[in-house]
């Protein structure tokens, strides 16, 4: 019975819930940059999405730009990815385009 209640318990605790956030960076009061984050849930499917870019005097010295996301499902096996991509540009200049997308993906 123990065991039981444990388990009810910890799968709780497990449980990944939706929200946002944004965040500001800054370096002796000066911002920097903005980061945006969220999870959101669609059916079975989560989607973790994190956007940054630099902002503010940072902004005129160096465009920098991160966006990436993530979609998956969590089932009795754990995790499950179905698809990863990073986009990172530096100016014009593209840094990273990363899209991976796996078939089997259920």
């Amino acid at each position: 019975m123990k065991f039981l209640i444990l388990l009810l318990l910890s799968t709780s605790v497990l449980a990944l819930k939706p929200h946002t956030a944004t965040y500001t960076l800054s370096v002796s009061d000066f911002e920097i940059a903005q980061v945006k984050i969220a999870l959101r849930k669609k059916g079975d499917v989560y989607t973790y999405t994190l956007d940054a870019q630099t902002e503010g005097l940072a902004f005129l010295i160096k465009d920098y730009q991160i966006r990436s996301k993530s979609t998956f499902t969590l089932n009795q096996f754990g995790l499950q990815s179905q698809r990863y991509q990073n986009f990172e540009r530096d100016g014009n200049q593209v840094k990273k385009d990363i899209d991976i997308y796996l078939k089997n993906a259920s």
